[in-house]
């Protein structure tokens, strides 16, 4: 109470049972406080919690949606350089791919000219290896169109700051990687992942809205009701 009242101070076990915690209430959790306000649960997460939560928040079917991870990647870039790092360097590199490349214009310094007019925001790289035009997608409402450049040139920064090879490696691979082959890796993957949690893939769930051809199924089977006696015996059964 107050405006000198102190932070509560998390308990000294909180990290271990926050990555105790199953993921899917976890999850429900952290959506009920808001991104926004869930900084402080999400530094106890674990690098697998967080790619859990990408893949139960931000695919459709199977497509990857960039509007969804942009609010995870605001909150873990809020966690620090170095927490950010850690966490890109565990999750699927696929699915990273597929959500860079199509906002990424990788050049290469030291083999090609960049074009004199950059389609978006430019951001030459700390180590004057890359230039990289941000171009968020055609498809995305003008309004927010900065924020998410600004946005990605914010994580681009932290995770040079983080691990240089990383960096190179992730624009290496948004430069090369992207595409339809690079989003259905991702997809699978994440299907592998959302299987050990219990989840069925899509598509084998549209498996029970499929037609059946009477003459191609089995023979059903009589149901025996549980008051029948069997055959042979004497007597009903009790």
């Amino acid at each position: 109470r107050g405006g000198d009242a102190r932070r509560p101070q998390p308990r000294p076990d909180a990290a271990r049972l926050v990555r105790h915690t199953p993921v899917q209430p976890l999850f429900l959790f952290i959506k009920s406080l808001g991104l926004a306000d869930a900084t402080d649960l999400l530094r106890l997460c674990s690098a697998e919690q967080v790619q859990a939560f990408l893949d139960l928040d931000c695919w459709q079917r199977d497509r990857l949606v960039p509007a969804r991870v942009y609010p995870w990647l605001t909150a873990l870039l809020e966690l620090g350089y170095a927490r950010l790092t850690a966490h890109v360097q565990r999750l699927d590199p696929q699915m990273l791919t597929t959500f860079l490349a199509p906002q990424l214009r990788v050049y290469e310094l030291t083999s090609e000219a960049p074009p004199e007019e950059p389609q978006g925001l430019p951001f030459a790289t700390p180590d004057r290896f890359f230039l990289v035009d941000i171009v968020p997608p055609a498809d995305e409402a003008s309004g927010e169109t900065e924020d998410r450049q600004a946005l990605l040139q914010r994580f681009l920064e932290a995770l040079y700051r983080g691990d240089l090879e990383l960096a190179r490696v992730v624009l290496t691979s948004a430069r090369w990687d992207g595409g339809t082959e690079a989003e259905e890796q991702a997809y699978r993957f994440r299907s592998g992942r959302m299987a050990d949690l219990g989840y069925i893939d899509y598509y084998d769930a549209l498996k029970v809205y499929m037609l059946v051809d009477p003459l191609k199924a089995p023979p059903a089977q009589p149901l025996v009701p549980s008051h029948a006696a069997p055959a042979g015996a004497k007597g009903p059964v009790v």
